[in-house]
């Protein structure tokens, strides 16, 4: 899988992943694209742990954590699962937590259609 920016590049690849914020989703759930949408969550005291140790600046991290509670506010209702990451186990047994998850929703959603 690769990770995408553009819808150019999206249109492209056969395998993606996107990162996209709630515009974003909404804008490609338009597209009519069959798309398997995933929230990631995590403790606000993880993820200040994280922007701390990667160098960010204590008041810049708070500003952006604020600014995240409102762009990502009511997203749940727009996605297919909410998955919440808890840092056991680190980014590796999250993704393949939603890779399963993925593979279950696809045999359900896109076989069904082909």
């Amino acid at each position: 899988m690769k990770s995408v920016q553009t819808l150019r590049s999206y249109e492209k690849s056969d395998n993606k992943v996107i990162s996209l914020n709630p515009d974003g989703l909404r804008a490609v759930k338009k597209l009519g694209i069959p798309i398997f949408s995933v929230e990631i969550t995590s403790p606000d005291d993880l993820i200040r742990d994280r922007q701390l140790k990667r160098g960010d600046e204590p008041k810049e991290a708070e500003r952006r954590r604020e600014q995240d509670i409102i762009d990502f506010a009511n997203i749940s209702h727009l996605v297919d699962i909410v998955v919440t990451n808890w840092g056991s186990g680190g980014p590796d047994r999250c993704a393949r937590n939603i890779y399963d998850l993925y593979q279950y929703w696809r045999k359900k959603h896109v076989e069904d259609i082909s």
